[in-house]
């Protein structure tokens, strides 16, 4: 063996004994493990409170297999909650005939033997003011294969959807540096010889794409799964107005064109909707409910919150010596619309 390889050898031998003989252990700050409890809850004028009770887990300790929940009513409930409405003491047994009013101050504590009591209160806002919604007919100059309002066409060689285009206004009015709004729009296709279906699943909600509005992902709201549900969220100092109108812009098929550009009556007649139902619902909600929606929608939170070399995500919190929100909101009247598709 050549010389030079006995000197690499002998100094390959040296730097894994120095490795192995070199040991540092770095203790890993994972900050407060004290379990708390987590409050989350919604009040919404006219309808009602919904209320989850949890308890937050330790970092780094597993969730057990099995996870027993019991309302905050039953007799089991290991948690003690005690609900206020303008001072005066709610009992459990009617927490679900309340319905929330204008001005109402909600107040929430929640014990547990062992952990630290937690409490926190919001205040009803007022209804939003809202002008007459409309849709007006844009330009009609777009192709595609897919649109939600033709989901089940099968297009032959050469066939195509047209789209028409539409522009979705809403007016809001009396707009405060201080006020906060959610905008849900709500669209189910009507095929020929068929009605709306008022079931919840058969509507879809829209992204809105005006540029006041908070950039966020779908979102996961409380109490409703994630990603099926687009935030639409406003904050008054966006806008330099006290009057705005938000403007998004809606794509649905009109005919199914063959390769010349002809309209194919039969598969237009039986694949495409007849028209669009569109209802919008415009909510004030309070501060701390839009701040904890900031926090749980955002793109980051959704893409990468399972990554683990990315930095913790501080999630908006409401809840003293707990974890949580408590929010609530009012909506203004409901408005429907019909856009007849062909």
């Amino acid at each position: 063996m050549k010389p030079i390889q006995y000197i690499q050898l002998a100094g390959s031998a040296l730097l894994i004994t120095l490795l192995a003989a070199c040991r540092t252990m770095v203790p890993l700050d994972l900050g407060d493990n004290t379990p708390r409890i987590v409050i989350n809850a919604v009040a919404t004028e006219q309808q009602g409170i919904d209320i989850s009770l949890s308890e937050s887990k330790p970092t780094g300790v597993a969730a057990p297999s099995t996870n027993v929940y019991y309302p905050y009513d039953h007799p089991d409930c290991p948690y003690r909650m005690t609900l206020k409405v303008n001072d005066q003491l709610v009992p459990l047994s009617e927490v679900t005939q309340y319905k929330p009013q204008t001005g109402d101050r909600i107040a929430i504590s929640v014990e547990k033997p062992g952990l630290k009591a937690a409490s926190a209160v919001t205040t009803v806002p007022a209804q939003p003011k809202l002008g007459a919604v409309e849709v007006k007919t844009l330009d009609k100059s777009r192709r595609t294969s897919w649109v939600s309002n033709a989901s089940n066409v099968r297009l032959q060689k050469g066939q195509y959807l047209e789209l028409q285009n539409y522009e979705l206004s809403i007016p809001l009015q009396g707009i405060t540096k201080d006020s906060y709004y959610r905008i849900i729009v709500e669209r189910q296709a009507v095929m020929r010889g068929e009605s709306i279906q008022p079931e919840g699943y058969r509507w879809y909600q829209e992204q809105m794409q005006d540029p006041s509005l908070a950039k966020f992902s779908s979102g996961d709201l409380i109490f409703e799964s994630a990603n099926a549900y687009p935030m639409n969220l406003l904050a008054g100092s966006n806008v330099s107005t006290s009057d705005y109108t938000l403007r998004t812009t809606l794509s649905f098929a009109t005919r199914v064109c063959n390769a010349d550009g002809s309209t194919d009556e039969a598969q237009t007649t039986s694949d495409v909707s007849d028209y669009v139902a569109l209802r919008v619902t415009v909510y004030a909600i309070t501060s701390d409910l839009y701040h904890y929606w900031q926090t749980v929608t955002s793109d980051r939170y959704n893409s990468m919150s399972e990554t683990g070399l990315t930095e913790p995500i501080l999630i908006y919190n409401n809840i003293h010596d707990g974890l949580g929100i408590l929010g609530s909101m009012a909506a203004a009247q409901r408005q429907d619309l019909k856009i007849v598709t062909h």
